[in-house]
């Protein structure tokens, strides 16, 4: 598998595994530059706002868990 093979069928983040959508189980993959860029367009907007408006609430709690664990895992 390529690089982008592995992205496309792990999913792009946590986030969107949490929102219960399987986004790319059984989707074919792009085979070029262009249906990839096809595919996040398409993909970027079913996110819901919502969901961009709580990530961007979140964002100094999750990046001070991120420096205080000096860049390792945290809870997010």
């Amino acid at each position: 598998r390529t690089m982008i093979q592995n992205t496309l069928i792990t999913g792009f983040s946590d986030e969107m595994r949490i929102n219960d959508r399987p986004i790319l189980i059984g989707a074919p993959l792009p085979s070029n530059v262009a249906e990839l860029q096809q595919f996040c367009i398409d993909e970027w907007t079913k996110i819901p706002p919502q969901h961009c408006n709580r990530l961007i609430a979140s964002y100094r709690k999750r990046l001070i868990a991120v420096v205080a664990a000096k860049g390792g895992p945290t809870s997010y």
